[in-house]
């Protein structure tokens, strides 16, 4: 197991197959701290696994989906505890249990955290028809005098 972070990184962005593009340090950061998430709340291998590649697709089908009203935040965390709940409960050949109840607890409330509450951001930045123009505009004086 890599301690130091560039080098999980490094292992993390070769196990995930990340595409190189301007999102993917974004979305490498999120892998990472999901990562550090498993270790610290002492997820087994299989656990990790299991949770890292979940993730890896709900993210991913999340990216490749166009925005609009067809595919939002909803749409995606509904797939994503689907997807938790079928691992979470024995019912060959559909479902596998991986998780228990306390794992999937803690799972949902750092995704929620973690990748729910900035999916905007997520969203938008790889989304291959993000591109965001800023222009700055003067629009009066805010009351500061310059001396001068």
């Amino acid at each position: 197991a890599a301690h130091e972070p560039a080098k999980c990184k490094s292992i993390l962005l070769s196990a995930l197959s990340l595409p190189p593009s301007p999102s993917t340090p974004l979305l490498l950061d999120l892998f990472f701290y999901s990562y550090a998430f498993c270790k610290d709340n002492g997820l087994s291998p299989l656990k990790t696994s299991t949770f890292l590649s979940l993730l890896s697709a709900v993210v991913s089908a999340d990216c490749a989906a166009p925005c609009g009203p067809h595919h939002g935040m909803g749409k995606s965390y509904a797939a994503f505890e689907e997807m938790l709940m079928r691992h979470s409960v024995e019912r060959p050949p559909t479902s596998t249990c991986v998780f228990d109840r306390e794992d999937v607890v803690k799972i949902t409330d750092f995704v929620a955290g973690q990748y729910y509450r900035m999916w905007r951001v997520y969203k938008t930045a790889c989304s291959s028809r993000g591109r965001v123009i800023t222009r700055l505009v003067q629009v009066g004086s805010c009351g500061v005098e310059e001396n001068g």
